[in-house]
């Protein structure tokens, strides 16, 4: 049986907003010169009240389970 040493340090990612948003835009950029369908969750999320601090409450990369709910509402909404 093989154990992972514990005293190793976890991984932690961040990805700062102006670095999502500046993606964010380059994804549009592209799915405009393909002509297919872009949704920018993104947009939707900067400016939800509720978002702050949902992904960096699980490790800086997914949203912990209510910032999927909050994703959620902005796509069937």
């Amino acid at each position: 049986m093989i154990r992972a040493n514990s005293s190793a340090p976890s991984v932690v990612y961040h990805f700062p907003s102006n670095r999502i948003d500046e993606l964010s835009g380059a994804y549009a950029e592209v799915a405009a010169s393909l002509d297919i369908p872009h949704f920018d969750l993104y947009r939707h999320l900067i400016n939800d009240r509720a978002w702050p601090g949902m992904y960096e409450k699980n490790a800086g990369v997914h949203p912990i389970a209510a910032g999927y709910d909050i994703g959620g509402e902005h796509i069937f909404n």
